[in-house]
């Protein structure tokens, strides 16, 4: 956001690491007509692609930058949100590695597994894997 330097969102990341959450997400702000932040920008002519664009394809500029500050330019918000994907990334593996009911050795490597962004949406999504998972924890459990 405006003022925002590459050491604030370092210290987002810092913080986000310092505790024991379940996962941090981090995203590209996306200004919306009749906003603060749009008006802003426009004033500012700080916008990097056209607002009828950007509106079109909000989607895509979560993790794309669509606008620029004299704080932060472009390429320093793409180092940013792809900082932001690993530091998210991290959480949710010290979060499986938590919850892992496994020899301690083992947790490491098998939480770099599971929060890997296509294991974690397979295992997510898939009735069959969510059906197994609860299997595999009575069985777990009784042990």
């Amino acid at each position: 956001s405006p003022g925002e330097t590459m050491q604030d969102v370092e210290k987002s990341f810092a913080l986000a690491l310092r505790y024991p959450i379940r996962i941090a997400r981090f995203y590209n702000i996306i200004p919306f007509p009749a906003t603060e932040l749009y008006t802003w920008l426009e004033k500012n002519n700080l916008f990097l692609h056209s607002q009828k664009h950007i509106l079109n394809n909000a989607s895509h500029f979560i993790n794309e930058p669509c606008f620029w500050t004299p704080e932060m330019s472009a390429q320093d918000r793409k180092k940013a949100f792809r900082k932001g994907q690993k530091v998210s990334q991290e959480t949710r593996r010290r979060h499986i590695e938590r919850k892992l009911r496994i020899p301690i050795f083992l947790r490491p490597l098998a939480s770099y597994i599971l929060a890997m962004p296509f294991v974690d949406s397979m295992l997510m999504s898939s009735l069959c894997v969510i059906r197994l998972k609860e299997k595999l924890k009575k069985i777990f459990q009784q042990s």
